[in-house]
């Protein structure tokens, strides 16, 4: 039988309401901000203020009337992605985004460069697309796949789906393509709370979200998404 890690074991799924919260946690500090109100001279591949971008796969990535328009190369093999450094323990995540097509979809994974058990330091992730919003445990969910990769297994036993499920939260989100909308993802200790256009929409609680910290964040992009602004800030002192 194969066994599960502690950090497996200590996933829990919460609900939408949180606690309030005390003043230390309502002080924060912002630690990185972008609102892509800029031109790009020379190579428009590269955005300034320190991003980094897989452009290798012909991904574009334009700065246009104060936004940034990303778009998939459907030949790739990856995602659009963009990648900054922002470190904090508790902190929240604030983003104004505009749907392009109805189908599009993205995600923003939140990382630590340092954890290198986990490939890419994934800690977990904010899933928007196909009519739904994810939140995930990362870490469990690549522990579990190694674990069926060391014996060739195709499904998880009843006990690895058991922690798969409480790793993982799916509410139905239905945004329509062409008006903006605000993203926002607040971490606070194990818990982790999504909210679009002022509303809370899930919540998910596991070992992987109060992990010390946090120093960088990638959004992916399926096939198209074009981003007004985002902003991190650290909670406490």
């Amino acid at each position: 039988m194969l066994r599960i890690s502690a950090i497996c074991l200590s996933a829990v799924v919460l609900g939408t309401f949180a606690a309030p919260a005390s003043a230390e946690q309502t002080h924060s500090t912002v630690v990185f901000e972008d609102e892509f109100d800029r031109e790009v001279s020379g190579d428009e591949a590269k955005l300034g203020n320190e991003w980094k971008l897989n452009t290798k796969e012909m991904h574009q990535f334009v700065l246009k009337d104060g936004a940034l328009h990303v778009t998939r190369n459907t030949d790739a093999k990856h995602s659009a992605n963009l990648l900054h450094q922002a470190e904090f323990r508790n902190g929240t995540l604030e983003m104004r985004f505009k749907l392009v097509n109805q189908d599009d979809s993205f995600r923003v994974q939140f990382r630590d460069s340092a954890f290198t058990k986990i490939k890419q330091g994934m800690l977990f992730n904010v899933l928007i697309g196909d009519g739904k919003l994810e939140l995930q445990d990362a870490v469990i969910a690549y522990e579990i796949k190694q674990q069926l990769k060391s014996v060739k297994a195709a499904q998880p036993s009843p006990e690895q789906q058991q922690v798969l499920d409480k790793a993982k939260v799916s509410a139905p989100l239905q945004l329509s393509a062409g008006p903006r909308h605000d993203l926002r993802v607040d971490i606070q200790g194990n818990k982790l709370t999504v909210s679009i256009d002022g509303k809370e929409a899930a919540s998910l609680s596991s070992a992987a979200i109060g992990h010390a910290t946090k120093d960088n964040f990638r959004v992916e992009v399926n096939p198209a998404l074009v981003i007004d602004n985002i902003k991190v800030s650290k909670k406490g002192t």
